[in-house]
């Protein structure tokens, strides 16, 4: 009499870029939890659909904030619970939480996923020969180049994984490079050779 069924259906949309988090639940059925004992009364439902949709809102806003399946977090995302459904015996509210998170980590790990990367927009200032003596840059599309003297002006956009790398050069090499800005432009699916465990900290690991 302690079986425990639960399911849950979830929508993630990717927002703007800078949106942060956000949680919408959709289920409008109060009627998601069933009994299999005798126990069942409305006041007893009512607390329970309560308790079962507070924790789907709490495990929802932990999976967002610290990231899903394979350890990378989910930024400027919008999760949606469109259905969902719990079978239990007893009132008790172990069950309930239980519940809510058991469906919540199962259909995250059921998902077909799209992992993506920002895509950083640059700025920066550098003098001639630290130009034309980078590789670097003669991979990066659509540069822009703004030609002085001495020094060169450069916008471009790159995947993080691609400057990465070289990221901490650029930012405290004052010698050759002055007036170095980077900030977050859009998201990108990850390229299929691109090794992100190898450049990025996992975060989070909802297997554990």
């Amino acid at each position: 009499m302690n079986d425990l069924f639960a399911g849950v259906e979830i929508h993630i949309d990717r927002l703007e870029a800078g949106m942060g988090y956000q949680y919408e639940n959709k289920q409008v059925n109060e009627d998601i939890i069933h009994y299999c004992c005798h126990k069942d009364d409305e006041e007893g439902k009512e607390l329970g659909y309560q308790l079962f949709v507070k924790s789907l809102d709490y495990f929802s806003k932990k999976l967002l904030a610290e990231g899903f399946v394979l350890g990378y977090p989910a930024v400027d995302s919008k999760i949606k619970i469109m259905k969902a459904s719990c079978s239990m015996c007893f009132y008790r509210d172990y069950y309930y939480i239980s519940g809510a998170h058991i469906s919540l980590k199962t259909a995250m790990q059921q998902a077909d996923w799209q992992i993506c990367e920002p895509l950083m927009q640059v700025h920066m200032t550098c003098n001639k020969l630290y130009f034309e003596g980078n590789s670097f840059f003669r991979g990066v599309e659509n540069l822009c180049i703004l030609k002085d003297e001495d020094d060169y002006k450069l916008s471009f956009k790159s995947r993080l994984s691609t400057i990465i790398d070289i990221l901490e050069e650029m930012y405290n090499h004052k010698k050759d490079i002055s007036d170095f800005h980077i900030e977050l432009d859009s998201y990108v699916p990850v390229e299929g050779v691109t090794q992100l465990k190898e450049k990025f900290k996992v975060i989070y690991n909802i297997a554990k």
